[in-house]
Protein backbone atom coordinates (compact mmCIF):
# COMPACT_ATOMS: atom_id res chain seq x y z
CA UNK A 1 0.00 0.00 0.00
CA UNK A 2 3.01 2.16 0.55
CA UNK A 3 5.27 1.08 -2.18
CA UNK A 4 2.83 0.50 -5.05
CA UNK A 5 0.04 3.03 -4.53
CA UNK A 6 -0.75 3.27 -8.12
CA UNK A 7 -0.56 0.34 -8.61
CA UNK A 8 2.38 -2.94 -8.68
CA UNK A 9 5.00 -2.36 -11.71
CA UNK A 10 8.25 -4.43 -11.88
CA UNK A 11 11.22 -2.38 -10.06
CA UNK A 12 13.42 -3.09 -12.93
CA UNK A 13 11.47 -2.35 -16.31
CA UNK A 14 8.65 -0.55 -14.73
CA UNK A 15 6.34 -2.64 -16.30
CA UNK A 16 2.53 -2.85 -15.05
CA UNK A 17 2.74 -6.47 -16.86
CA UNK A 18 2.90 -8.03 -13.40
CA UNK A 19 0.98 -11.24 -11.84
CA UNK A 20 1.60 -13.19 -8.15
CA UNK A 21 4.44 -15.81 -7.91
CA UNK A 22 4.06 -17.22 -4.84
CA UNK A 23 5.25 -16.50 -1.32
CA UNK A 24 8.16 -16.32 0.87
CA UNK A 25 7.65 -18.04 4.55
CA UNK A 26 7.74 -14.95 6.17
CA UNK A 27 4.79 -14.01 4.74
CA UNK A 28 5.92 -11.69 2.06
CA UNK A 29 4.92 -11.53 -1.67
CA UNK A 30 6.48 -12.65 -4.42
CA UNK A 31 6.09 -10.70 -7.99
CA UNK A 32 6.78 -12.21 -11.36
CA UNK A 33 6.89 -9.23 -14.11
CA UNK A 34 5.76 -10.80 -17.66
CA UNK A 35 7.59 -7.86 -19.63
CA UNK A 36 11.33 -9.05 -18.26
CA UNK A 37 10.85 -12.35 -16.57
CA UNK A 38 12.33 -11.37 -13.68
CA UNK A 39 10.46 -11.89 -9.93
CA UNK A 40 10.62 -9.19 -6.87
CA UNK A 41 9.10 -7.94 -4.10
CA UNK A 42 8.43 -5.81 -1.45
CA UNK A 43 11.97 -5.70 -0.13
CA UNK A 44 13.52 -5.61 -3.49
CA UNK A 45 15.94 -2.69 -4.12
CA UNK A 46 16.04 -1.62 -0.65
CA UNK A 47 17.40 -1.34 2.88
CA UNK A 48 15.76 -4.42 3.83
CA UNK A 49 16.49 -6.57 0.39
CA UNK A 50 18.33 -9.86 1.49
CA UNK A 51 17.27 -9.66 5.09
CA UNK A 52 16.10 -12.78 6.79
CA UNK A 53 13.85 -10.66 9.49
CA UNK A 54 10.49 -9.63 8.05
CA UNK A 55 9.23 -6.44 7.49
CA UNK A 56 7.11 -6.15 10.87
CA UNK A 57 10.53 -7.38 12.49
CA UNK A 58 12.52 -4.38 11.03
CA UNK A 59 9.99 -1.91 11.78
CA UNK A 60 10.55 -3.29 15.17
CA UNK A 61 14.09 -2.95 15.44
CA UNK A 62 14.27 0.55 14.10
CA UNK A 63 11.64 1.58 16.72
CA UNK A 64 13.41 -0.14 19.54
CA UNK A 65 17.33 0.67 18.61
CA UNK A 66 16.77 4.28 17.87
CA UNK A 67 13.95 5.38 19.74
CA UNK A 68 14.44 3.08 22.75
CA UNK A 69 18.47 2.52 22.58
CA UNK A 70 18.39 -1.19 23.04
CA UNK A 71 21.60 -3.33 22.72
CA UNK A 72 21.99 -5.65 20.23
CA UNK A 73 21.60 -8.53 22.93
CA UNK A 74 18.63 -7.10 23.75
CA UNK A 75 17.34 -6.54 20.45
CA UNK A 76 18.29 -10.39 19.69
CA UNK A 77 16.00 -11.59 23.21
CA UNK A 78 13.20 -9.01 21.89
CA UNK A 79 12.84 -10.45 18.54
CA UNK A 80 13.90 -13.83 18.98
CA UNK A 81 16.68 -14.07 17.14
CA UNK A 82 20.56 -14.67 17.27
CA UNK A 83 22.97 -11.62 17.76
CA UNK A 84 24.22 -11.78 14.37
CA UNK A 85 21.43 -11.75 12.00
CA UNK A 86 20.74 -8.58 14.43
CA UNK A 87 24.05 -7.45 14.03
CA UNK A 88 23.71 -7.40 10.71
CA UNK A 89 20.55 -5.27 10.21
CA UNK A 90 21.46 -2.60 12.69
CA UNK A 91 25.06 -2.42 10.63
CA UNK A 92 23.12 -2.20 7.37
CA UNK A 93 20.47 0.67 9.23
CA UNK A 94 23.77 2.48 10.76
CA UNK A 95 25.31 2.48 7.18
CA UNK A 96 22.21 4.13 5.33
CA UNK A 97 21.26 6.54 7.99
CA UNK A 98 24.78 7.94 7.60
CA UNK A 99 24.65 8.10 3.94
CA UNK A 100 21.40 9.95 3.95
CA UNK A 101 23.08 12.43 6.41
CA UNK A 102 26.67 13.09 5.90
CA UNK A 103 28.56 14.67 8.51
CA UNK A 104 29.72 18.74 7.31
CA UNK A 105 31.29 20.80 9.63
CA UNK A 106 32.92 24.62 9.07
CA UNK A 107 33.37 27.32 11.50
CA UNK A 108 35.57 26.05 14.36
CA UNK A 109 36.31 22.30 14.74
CA UNK A 110 38.34 20.56 17.14
CA UNK A 111 40.03 17.02 16.73
CA UNK A 112 42.04 14.77 18.53
CA UNK A 113 42.09 10.70 18.71
CA UNK A 114 41.55 7.86 21.49
CA UNK A 115 43.14 4.50 21.40
CA UNK A 116 40.50 1.93 22.43
CA UNK A 117 42.18 -1.54 23.81
CA UNK A 118 40.23 -4.16 22.45
CA UNK A 119 38.75 -7.16 23.36
CA UNK A 120 38.91 -8.11 27.01
CA UNK A 121 42.16 -9.65 27.35
CA UNK A 122 44.53 -7.76 30.28
CA UNK A 123 41.08 -5.18 31.42
CA UNK A 124 40.98 -6.32 35.48
CA UNK A 125 38.10 -4.16 35.20
CA UNK A 126 35.98 -5.88 33.01
CA UNK A 127 32.41 -7.64 34.71
CA UNK A 128 32.82 -10.46 32.15
CA UNK A 129 36.45 -11.18 33.42
CA UNK A 130 35.05 -11.36 36.83
CA UNK A 131 32.26 -12.77 36.31
CA UNK A 132 34.74 -15.88 35.45
CA UNK A 133 36.47 -15.75 38.68
CA UNK A 134 40.17 -15.74 37.06
CA UNK A 135 42.38 -13.10 36.67
CA UNK A 136 42.96 -11.39 33.41
CA UNK A 137 45.51 -12.65 30.42
CA UNK A 138 48.64 -10.79 29.99
CA UNK A 139 48.34 -8.71 26.85
CA UNK A 140 50.43 -10.35 24.33
CA UNK A 141 50.18 -7.31 21.52
CA UNK A 142 50.56 -4.65 24.07
CA UNK A 143 53.19 -1.91 23.27
CA UNK A 144 54.05 1.20 24.46
CA UNK A 145 53.32 4.53 22.40
CA UNK A 146 50.71 5.18 20.90
CA UNK A 147 48.29 2.58 19.43
CA UNK A 148 47.92 0.75 16.05
CA UNK A 149 45.37 -1.66 14.79
CA UNK A 150 48.10 -4.07 14.39
CA UNK A 151 49.58 -3.71 18.10
CA UNK A 152 45.36 -4.84 19.27
CA UNK A 153 45.28 -0.92 20.30
CA UNK A 154 42.99 0.70 17.49
CA UNK A 155 42.43 4.41 16.79
CA UNK A 156 39.49 6.49 16.96
CA UNK A 157 39.26 10.15 15.90
CA UNK A 158 37.39 12.69 16.97
CA UNK A 159 35.86 15.35 15.60
CA UNK A 160 33.43 18.16 17.48
CA UNK A 161 32.12 21.37 16.40
CA UNK A 162 31.81 24.29 18.80
CA UNK A 163 28.16 24.69 18.51
CA UNK A 164 27.36 22.18 16.20
CA UNK A 165 27.76 18.09 16.07
CA UNK A 166 30.32 15.68 16.59
CA UNK A 167 31.69 12.32 14.68
CA UNK A 168 34.28 9.30 15.59
CA UNK A 169 35.96 7.75 12.71
CA UNK A 170 37.36 4.35 13.89
CA UNK A 171 40.62 3.71 11.80
CA UNK A 172 44.00 1.29 11.29
CA UNK A 173 46.74 3.99 11.86
CA UNK A 174 47.30 7.81 12.19
CA UNK A 175 49.45 8.54 9.81
CA UNK A 176 49.39 12.32 8.11
CA UNK A 177 47.56 10.48 4.73
CA UNK A 178 44.97 9.50 7.04
CA UNK A 179 44.02 12.57 9.69
CA UNK A 180 43.74 14.64 6.25
CA UNK A 181 41.44 12.20 4.71
CA UNK A 182 39.84 11.93 8.12
CA UNK A 183 39.47 15.77 8.25
CA UNK A 184 39.00 16.53 4.45
CA UNK A 185 36.12 14.50 4.37
CA UNK A 186 34.27 16.37 6.99
CA UNK A 187 35.37 19.64 7.92
CA UNK A 188 34.85 22.25 4.68
CA UNK A 189 37.87 24.16 3.44
CA UNK A 190 38.58 27.50 5.24
CA UNK A 191 37.39 26.33 8.64
CA UNK A 192 39.83 26.88 12.05
CA UNK A 193 40.73 23.22 12.91
CA UNK A 194 42.55 23.42 16.80
CA UNK A 195 44.41 19.85 17.30
CA UNK A 196 47.85 18.89 20.05
CA UNK A 197 51.11 18.93 18.22
CA UNK A 198 50.53 15.63 16.97
CA UNK A 199 52.94 15.57 13.61
CA UNK A 200 49.87 13.56 11.72
CA UNK A 201 48.30 17.06 11.17
CA UNK A 202 50.72 19.20 10.63
CA UNK A 203 49.69 19.01 7.31
CA UNK A 204 46.30 20.97 7.76
CA UNK A 205 47.60 24.03 7.23
CA UNK A 206 48.72 23.16 3.82
CA UNK A 207 45.57 21.59 2.59
CA UNK A 208 43.18 24.74 3.09
CA UNK A 209 42.70 24.86 6.68
CA UNK A 210 43.40 27.45 9.32
CA UNK A 211 45.79 24.98 11.62
CA UNK A 212 46.03 26.11 15.10
CA UNK A 213 47.61 23.78 17.82
CA UNK A 214 49.09 23.38 21.97
CA UNK A 215 51.77 21.36 22.84
CA UNK A 216 50.87 19.09 25.65
CA UNK A 217 54.35 17.96 25.74
CA UNK A 218 55.38 21.54 26.71
CA UNK A 219 52.56 21.78 29.43
CA UNK A 220 50.27 23.79 27.06
CA UNK A 221 46.51 23.23 27.18
CA UNK A 222 44.86 26.05 26.53
CA UNK A 223 45.73 29.29 24.48
CA UNK A 224 42.89 31.52 24.07
CA UNK A 225 40.25 29.85 21.95
CA UNK A 226 42.83 27.18 21.06
CA UNK A 227 42.36 23.95 22.85
CA UNK A 228 40.76 20.15 22.17
CA UNK A 229 38.81 20.25 25.68
CA UNK A 230 35.91 19.16 23.37
CA UNK A 231 37.17 16.28 22.32
CA UNK A 232 38.48 15.18 25.92
CA UNK A 233 35.00 15.52 27.30
CA UNK A 234 32.76 13.77 24.60
CA UNK A 235 34.38 9.85 24.52
CA UNK A 236 34.77 7.48 27.59
CA UNK A 237 36.40 4.44 26.99
CA UNK A 238 32.99 2.34 27.13
CA UNK A 239 31.65 4.66 24.29
CA UNK A 240 34.67 4.19 22.21
CA UNK A 241 34.56 0.49 22.63
CA UNK A 242 30.77 0.57 21.66
CA UNK A 243 31.70 3.03 18.12
CA UNK A 244 35.14 0.59 17.33
CA UNK A 245 32.55 -2.35 17.59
Amino acid sequence: MVRWRNGICCLRCGSGRVRGHGNYGQGLKRYFCKACGRTFNGKTGNSFHYSRLSLREWFMLILLFLALHNSILGLSWLLEWSCMPIFKAVKRLMLRLRALQPVGMDGSVESDEIYVTAGLKGRNNSHRIKRLGRKPRRRGLKRRGRGAWGRDKPAVFILVERGGGEDYVPSSDVEAETALKVIGRRVSEGSTVYTDFFKAYLGLGEAGYNHEWVNHSAGEYVRGECHVNSCEKQPSHKTSHKILK
